[in-house]
């Protein structure tokens, strides 16, 4: 095989492989990996109420989800998806549900739940984006 035959093969695979990565994005094909675990041991979340906080570093807005995206890194506990928050606002305290949870760790995977220390984006619809910006805090008081 000449050397110019193989560069045109490479192309060629170059080619296919832009195009099923174009058919996934275009079918909302995503990559689906593990969810981020807690980090609290059993013994001490069971012992006493498990205390959300997550402080926003940066907001913005999704059309496709149509949804309020508070991105940063979860300080304390856990958030699972579909979770009753409350959104501490500069107008006060909102009352939300989290309806997406993203990794921003360079995958974007969708998750199930996230755990202390994961750098996440927190999707909730019911939020306006002028109800929000940076520091704006989420907290949850879980029951025990």
């Amino acid at each position: 095989m000449t050397y110019i035959h193989q560069e045109v093969m490479a192309l060629g695979q170059i080619k296919i492989v832009g195009l099923l990565v174009v058919m996934a994005a275009a079918c909302g094909c995503e990559r689906r990996t593990p969810t981020t675990q807690p980090t609290t041991s059993p013994a001490t979340s069971t012992t006493s109420a498990s205390i959300t906080s997550f402080t926003t570093e940066s907001i913005s807005f999704s059309q496709g989800h149509r949804a309020v995206i508070l991105t940063g890194t979860l300080s304390e506990g856990t958030v699972r998806r579909r979770q009753r928050v409350v959104v501490h606002t500069p107008r006060g305290p909102v009352e939300a549900r989290i309806e997406r949870i993203e990794s921003t760790d360079g995958r974007y995977a969708d998750l199930a739940q996230a755990g202390k220390g994961a750098k996440i984006s927190l999707f909730f619809p019911q939020l306006a984006a002028d109800e929000v910006e940076e520091g704006t805090r989420v907290t949850a008081d879980e029951p025990r």
